[in-house]
């Protein structure tokens, strides 16, 4: 099992434990992911925490068990810059995280996209996908519960 402590450190922690709901807001979006206490979680602050300079998302956490990390975004309405700063950082910690399932989630205040997928959000999906994971977008409010 891998311990994301030992990847990011224990500075910059946001919450940690076997936690029943971690919230991630910022202005006029929020991201919630129910744990009902099933994983242990550690949630990092990256924004002007983990990385002071240059595109970064927001948020990340982790779970151990299994293996998974979630690079949270929370944005006005600009969804391909969201898409942008979520992919920078999880550039920027690749050689920290190979073998991690990895999925992104950007909330956005609205969405002002006609039907077409920004090429950085299509560019993003099949980077996660390469890597078992996701990357999930909604407009306001995103919950998701533990699997």
């Amino acid at each position: 099992m891998k311990d994301l402590k030992k990847v990011f450190g224990d500075n910059w922690i946001h919450k940690e434990g076997k936690i029943t709901k971690l919230v991630c807001k910022e202005k006029n979006s929020s991201y919630t992911f129910i744990n009902n206490g099933k994983y242990h979680i550690v949630s990092y602050k990256v924004d002007e925490g983990l990385v002071s300079e240059g595109k970064r998302c927001d948020y990340l956490f982790g779970l151990n068990e299994p293996e998974m990390i979630y690079f949270i975004e929370l944005k006005g309405c600009d969804l391909n810059n969201a898409a942008l700063q979520l992919s920078e950082t999880i550039k920027r910690f690749s050689h920290k995280i190979s073998g991690w399932k990895l999925n992104a989630r950007a909330v956005v205040s609205k969405v002002s996209y006609p039907g077409v997928m920004p090429s950085q959000v299509l560019r993003l999906k099949r980077e996660l996908a390469s890597r078992g994971g996701n990357f999930e977008i909604k407009c306001k409010s995103l919950i998701e519960e533990a699997k």
